[in-house]
């Protein structure tokens, strides 16, 4: 439901909210990791941290087919699934190894959120 509502929201307002969308989406992250220590707490921050996370990410990723589209229109969309694969795997990966045990899995969130301001802070701007 959560990344329903985000992709939608991110094609409706674009490239425009990447910006503000990945600094909320930084503070979202560390929200969800004093949420989730309740049931309700967990699934409610699974709605907003789907919805923000699929925001954002949609906006980057047409962010970075509408930069590479002018430089390189062939491969635009090979770059976009490549950064998206590269996060897709480095995340978990680097999640898990900070993650010791259940008593510990919400440290993932931090994970997250350290991911999301690096992201924001990195950016590279034409």
């Amino acid at each position: 439901m959560g990344s329903f509502v985000g992709v939608t929201v991110a094609g409706k307002a674009g490239p425009r909210i990447l910006k503000a969308g990945t600094a909320v989406l930084t503070a979202v992250w560390v929200a969800a990791f004093f949420a989730a220590q309740s049931l309700p707490g967990l699934v409610a921050s699974a709605l907003v941290t789907g919805a923000m996370a699929f925001g954002a990410g949609s906006a980057l990723i047409a962010a970075i087919v509408t930069s590479a589209s002018e430089d390189a229109p062939r491969v635009a969309g090979a770059i976009a699934t490549t950064a998206f694969n590269l996060g897709a795997v480095a995340g978990p990966a680097v999640a898990g190894a900070v993650v010791l045990d259940a008593a510990h899995a919400r440290a993932a969130f931090w994970v997250s959120a350290a991911f999301t301001a690096a992201a924001m802070f990195l950016r590279v701007k034409k």
